[in-house]
């Protein structure tokens, strides 16, 4: 497994994704200023190809001035009034009656804004040691409009794919609408390849293997490789839970190792979850991630449906295989394997 750092960046999600939902959710990021008040001008996605995990980086300036100004908005008692906007936003896009592909740039601008703002919420709220109860309850809220977005990036991926000729996950939104149909080495280079992807205002740009490293290395950015410990325990971040759970490992990295199967008493074992997902993780028994912190979606995911869950495990993927047994204990953040037969 290999991390990123830089002194310049802010690592603001780990996600398990493809280049058309990355195309949609560049600009939840990109519209903040309008929605909001925050401001991000520029995206990076450093993409694992074998994963399909993007770790999405933002300027990290820009970010400390995002959290002073959300806790400003807390110390100055406008949570409410800004709730009250959040609210119309939201009510007015479910009402919206536009086609679909305009459906999910106007829910991903404005309603993913509205997300974006609820993870600084929650920053603020453990800041201050988790002690104002109407803003975790907000932030709880805001969060949970995740579903509402994925549902319009899964009806806009459906639309896409009735026409266009190739791997529908490896094209951005707004190629297929300038008409663009991307060379099958180009596909390839997307779904199985190294790229780094930058994102602003303006426009973007992909770049792949060394040139995406030259890139990374000029904005200052240092690749670390975590090693996979020959361990029987794991640590990570419980997402939901307060009790003990177990069953067999699925390793899943895409949807398709989800599909007609037998998920009960399954731990699902996953870099991280992604929309394609949802359907499934209802009947899981846990969740284990090697990515992600509590605002990612295999933790959105898990509250709603109540299901035991730890992320960020870092190597779970590497150190576990399916059909072995693990324990999750969500009240102390310990993933252990077990021998079933003893």
């Amino acid at each position: 497994m290999i991390e990123y750092h830089s002194p310049k960046y802010t690592l603001y999600a780990s996600r398990l994704t493809n280049p058309f939902q990355r195309s949609l959710r560049k600009e939840c990021y990109l519209w903040t200023k309008d929605i909001c008040g925050l401001k991000i001008s520029q995206v990076i996605a450093i993409r694992d190809g074998r994963t399909n995990t993007d770790s999405v980086f933002i300027k990290a300036n820009e970010d400390k001035k995002n959290f002073k100004q959300v806790m400003q908005d807390c110390n100055l008692g406008m949570i409410d009034k800004l709730a009250k906007k959040f609210d119309k936003i939201v009510a007015d896009c479910k009402k919206s009656r536009v086609n679909v592909i305009d459906k999910a740039f106007l829910v991903h601008r404005r309603v993913g804004a509205v997300i974006l703002y609820s993870h600084y919420l929650d920053r603020v709220v453990r800041a201050m040691g988790g002690r104002k109860d109407k803003f975790i309850k907000l932030a709880e809220k805001l969060r949970n409009l995740v579903f509402f977005m994925d549902s319009t990036y899964l009806k806009a991926r459906k639309f896409v794919g009735r026409s266009y000729k190739g791997n529908v996950d490896n094209i951005f939104l707004d190629e297929w609408l300038g008409g663009v149909q991307i060379s099958k080495q180009e596909e390839c280079n997307r779904e199985n390849g190294f790229c780094a992807m930058v994102f602003s205002q303006t426009g973007y740009k992909i770049l792949y293997n060394k040139m995406a490293n030259n890139l990374l290395a000029r904005l200052g950015f240092i690749k670390k490789v975590v090693q996979s410990k020959n361990s029987s325990v794991l640590f990570g971040v419980t997402a939901f839970g307060k009790r003990k759970a177990s069953g067999e490992v699925l390793i899943v990295g895409r949807v398709g190792d989800l599909k007609n199967k037998n998920l009960r008493n399954k731990i699902i074992v996953a870099p991280m979850t992604m929309a394609e997902f949802t359907p499934y993780l209802k009947k899981v028994s846990g969740i284990i991630t090697d990515e992600g912190g509590i605002n990612c979606h295999a933790a959105i995911a898990a509250r709603e449906f109540k299901i035991p869950c730890i992320v960020g495990a870092k190597t779970a993927t590497q150190v576990f295989k399916n059909g072995e047994f693990v324990e999750i204990d969500t009240a102390h953040g310990i993933i252990k394997k077990y021998d079933k037969t003893i």
